[in-house]
């Protein structure tokens, strides 16, 4: 580019900024989009003027465009991201289920317009899938008939456009959205908005969760739930792996507060089979190093996700596959790994735990949190810290 073009360019840029109206690149008009961002919702999402419309409420409605085959959890956690994106701006959900799903194998794959080639058990998950997850409509209109926006990659400011378009021609709309992760990066609470995915304060679990595992059948034992994902990393996909020592290092930890808090507990170890000597080298190193623990190899995706949506403590992968029943189950402790850079599909809302590492290594104040979560007595943690201190460096 010439010195007279950047020139021009710079100039123009200057005179947007300054002009008292906006545009976006479809030429929809938006009054004074940033004074109008002033307020946020009860969870931290910024919320433009234009949602406080009751003909908005009514008449704008959210969806998820399913424009990607990609894998069951990434497309679930997209969908409920859409679900809670509408309950935060005050809006209409139209639920469309899937009707395509894939494995990562490097990347997403853009599929066709008939969906060919879905495996038969793919297809059986889908229609088995509203037994784990019901996302019901929201609106009891037609809207069919309603004009179509496509957002591929959104953001708050395009949202407010295209419903501020939606209002001033009082044209009912449905906003069809697919990625959420820009909104989730600005908002990791986004979730919260769903009463059923907030956090009761967090209050501890119940001792007694009769009949919610098959495996403890009332027995009263905190259960820890690990998700160690192995089955489709790739060697285009080795970043959002964690090492077997990260998960080992977070259960040890965790095991501990409970033999200091004299609990009972099982570890169930969900992960894939894998096919180098490696990966049978990090089994049996499971196997010899974690106590009351069961390893589920290869299981089905959903009835895993019944038991992660159950469990006491949760340690969940850099994976969709895990972040779907981690939402669903926010009374549970999450433990993570620190987040990428780049927040994509699964960002940590603020009641998760994160580790200091990618090791696995709990900070002390992390430590004590995980005791007053799993006594549920505050009062006594403050009393029993030095205690506590010195039981995790034995």
């Amino acid at each position: 580019m010439g010195r007279w073009h950047l020139h021009a360019a710079c100039l123009a840029l200057l005179v947007a900024a300054w002009a008292p109206t906006c545009y976006s690149k479809r030429h929809l008009r938006l009054d004074s989009p940033l004074a109008a961002f002033t307020s946020k919702t009860a969870y931290g999402c910024p919320k433009h003027k234009v949602f406080n419309d009751p003909w908005v409420a009514d008449n704008v409605a959210f969806t998820y465009a399913i424009v990607i085959k990609d894998g069951l959890g990434g497309q679930v956690t997209r969908m409920m991201g859409v679900y809670a994106l509408a309950e935060a701006m005050g809006v209409r959900y139209v639920h469309s289920p899937l009707s395509c799903i894939g494995h990562i194998g490097g990347q997403p794959h853009w599929r066709n317009q008939s969906c060919d080639g879905i495996d038969p058990a793919d297809a059986a998950k889908m229609q088995r899938l509203s037994s784990f997850l019901s996302l019901a409509n929201t609106t009891a209109a037609d809207t069919s008939s309603w004009a179509q926006e496509l957002f591929t990659k959104g953001s708050w400011l395009m949202l407010a456009n295209v419903t501020e378009t939606a209002l001033r021609l009082q044209r009912p709309t449905v906003v069809r959205i697919e990625w959420v992760h820009n909104f989730l990066s600005d908002c990791p609470d986004l979730f919260f908005h769903v009463p059923a995915w907030r956090p009761s304060n967090p209050q501890p679990q119940p001792v007694d969760r009769q009949g919610s595992s098959w495996l403890l059948d009332g027995s009263g034992s905190k259960r820890i739930v690990v998700h160690m994902r192995r089955g489709d990393v790739t060697s285009l996909t080795t970043k959002r792996a964690l090492p077997t020592s990260f998960y080992l290092n977070v259960v040890k930890q965790v095991i501990q507060v409970c033999d200091f808090l004299g609990l009972d507990y099982t570890v169930e170890w969900f992960t894939e089979a894998g096919s180098t000597a490696a990966d049978h080298e990090d089994l049996l190193r499971v196997r010899r190093e974690i106590p009351n623990l069961t390893v589920l190899l290869n299981s089905d995706i959903l009835w895993n996700w019944h038991q992660m949506a159950s469990a006491d403590v949760f340690v969940t992968s850099k994976s969709a596959y895990s972040m779907v029943p981690a939402v669903v189950n926010p009374n549970a402790l999450i433990i993570r790994a620190p987040p990428a850079t780049v927040c994509k599909v699964s960002c940590q809302p603020s009641s998760w735990l994160l580790t200091e590492d990618f090791e696995g290594n709990l900070s002390q104040e992390a430590l004590y949190y995980v005791r007053r979560r799993l006594s549920g007595d505050a009062a006594a943690a403050a009393q029993e810290q030095a205690a506590m201190r010195t039981v995790l460096q034995q």
